[in-house]
């Protein structure tokens, strides 16, 4: 049996839904974010932890290196009507 800590999360998939998509985090995302983060100054939202938008890039770095390391599996949120990030996600 493998050790729990070396196994890998399974591959990245794609979830759609009626609205929304789930889909690999990746660093093209970030400007999508950005805008996301903007339109309501979400990152001074209590109830959330959502970074401030010139923290989304590191955030990304941050996620995509916690997934390479086997402890996460980041999705962004994209908008069906729009392909555009409106959020990420584990």
């Amino acid at each position: 049996m493998q050790d729990r800590h070396t196994n890998p999360f399974v591959e990245p998939v794609v979830l759609t839904g009626t609205h929304a998509a789930l889909v690999p985090l990746a660093p093209l995302h970030a400007d999508d974010l950005r805008d996301a983060v903007r339109q309501g100054d979400l990152s001074q939202l209590w109830y959330t932890g959502i970074p401030a938008e010139d923290r989304v890039d590191a955030e990304i770095d941050r996620r995509l290196g916690l997934q390479a390391a086997g402890s996460m599996l980041p999705f962004a949120v994209l908008h069906n009507a729009t392909g555009r990030a409106v959020g990420m996600t584990t």
